[in-house]
């Protein structure tokens, strides 16, 4: 649910050099974001920290108004509504993408696309290469 403080946004993920959205979701922000922004998707079923990563491209601002004129009187106005902000983004590579993205942008890449990374120094790892976590032994009760 929105608050005051939030505005509702539907991120439209492209993959690289692709126009058309591969798919679409909803979320509450506190801002929009803006063309060059960063964006880390974590999905519940992956652990933490391991994300889907992209980059905004454009943002779109869908309007709407009741007014048919091209111009009016400032006591007649009809102010319009915003119907959905729209955020373009691109598949990306961050430090921190989970293996099944990894593979899936260095494909794209191979295929020949240029693929966009996030410019971040930071150390990157790979799922497959985390510690598997021990799993602790059931306490028997007596």
């Amino acid at each position: 649910m929105p608050n005051n403080r939030s505005v509702r946004v539907r991120l439209c993920v492209c993959e690289p050099g692709e126009q058309k959205p591969d798919f679409s979701l909803a979320f509450d922000l506190p801002a929009v974001p803006r063309p060059g922004d960063y964006i880390s998707l974590h999905r519940e079923d992956k652990k933490t920290p391991h994300t889907e990563d992209l980059i905004v491209r454009h943002i779109w601002w869908n309007l709407e108004t009741t007014e048919t004129r091209t111009s009016s009187s400032e006591d007649e106005e009809r102010v319009g509504n915003l119907r959905e902000i729209g955020v373009e983004c691109e598949m990306a590579l961050g430090p921190c993408s989970t293996d099944n993205w990894h593979d899936m942008m260095l494909q794209h890449e191979a295929n020949g696309r240029t693929i966009k990374r996030f410019d971040v120094s930071r150390f990157s790892v790979r799922e497959k290469d985390l510690p598997k976590a021990k799993r602790k032994a059931r306490r028997q009760h007596t």
